[in-house]
């Protein structure tokens, strides 16, 4: 009974922190029968979270349409699974965001909370080129988000 218990409790959690996540892939996995390039050992060990226990950045990169953003969902989806907070947030809704919480009052705490998450998948960069106030309020996030010692 307390084992069923626990796994309900887990599960839950997990249900939880992907709904908070807004992957925009929830289902993501990755499937090394479609070849995509990827280095099977090098993805494996990434899953395990090494990185995120060092306080690590991964850098995805690659040409449009391949794929870059169902990987990030994948890791991301992974990290939930190891009991991380997770948040994806596109870079042109995260600017439109952050002008909106400029406006009302509510930027610092936004930063904050996007500090707070454990976490980040910021997708969809080079997507246009930013302006100098985009710029900063990166600057903003990554320095808040090395403060709390999170990727």
């Amino acid at each position: 009974m307390l084992d069923r218990e626990i796994a309900l409790r887990t599960d839950k959690r997990l249900t939880n922190r992907l709904a908070t996540a807004k992957l925009r892939f929830a289902n993501a996995s990755i499937d090394f029968s479609t070849h995509r390039g990827l280095d099977r050992r090098n993805v494996l060990s990434l899953a395990q979270g090494a990185w995120l226990k060092a306080n690590e950045n991964l850098i995805l990169t690659g040409q449009t349409g391949t794929g870059k953003t169902w990987i990030a969902c994948a890791f991301a989806r992974q990290a939930a699974r190891l009991d991380y907070s997770v948040l994806y947030v596109r870079m042109p809704r995260l600017f439109e965001d952050l002008a909106l919480a400029r406006l009302d009052g509510r930027f610092p705490r936004l930063i904050v909370n996007l500090a707070r998450v454990q976490l980040l998948v910021l997708d969809d960069w080079g997507t246009h080129t930013l302006s100098d106030r985009q710029r900063l309020d990166l600057l903003e996030i990554f320095e808040e988000r090395t403060g709390a010692n999170r990727p």
